[in-house]
């Protein structure tokens, strides 16, 4: 497991080295270790996702009673169990609530619900989805900080603000 680390910022701010890494993951990342952002001691970390994941596809959904949904599978490379997804139609929705959720790596789930008294239906249009990465810290100081979750998919790409010394 290589990552690759682009520097972006370095300085040194009231007895503290501060640095701002751009970090590229080769997938099933977890930690990374001061040495590597050129610190002894990280005594503060924060994490920026810089890659949003996108896809869309021409959407007809059928003629919807009451009450009634349907829901459309998307794949979109990257997408992981526990990423915010989003959805957006290129038509209005009148009253439908529209929802997206990863299910399973790779495939994001759309559910359109007829939220009205009476049976609607939807032009066709182009459904558009958004997956933000779900990168954290669980450990934001020390030796090395550990990816909660790790960064499982090839190119990912993260942000990290490091202040150490």
């Amino acid at each position: 497991m290589a990552l690759t680390f682009s520097e972006k910022f370095r300085a040194g701010i009231g007895g503290k080295a501060w640095r701002v890494v751009e970090v590229t993951s080769d997938g099933s990342t977890t930690s990374i270790n001061a040495s590597d952002l050129d610190l002894n001691y990280i005594t503060e970390a924060m994490i920026m996702n810089n890659v949003d994941l996108n896809a869309s596809a021409t959407w007809n959904p059928g003629s919807l009673a009451a009450d009634a949904q349907e829901s459309k599978d998307f794949t979109v490379t990257g997408a992981a169990l526990g990423d915010f997804a989003m959805a957006a139609m290129g038509v209005d929705v009148v009253d439908f609530l529209v929802s997206a959720q990863v299910t399973v790596a790779d495939t994001v789930t759309v559910t359109i619900a007829n939220a009205t008294a009476g049976t609607i239906d939807l032009a066709t249009s182009t459904c558009y989805v958004k997956v933000i990465k779900n990168v954290g810290l669980s450990t934001r100081s020390g030796a090395y900080i550990i990816l909660s979750p790790a960064l499982t998919y090839t190119s990912d790409v993260v942000t990290i603000l490091a202040i150490g010394y």
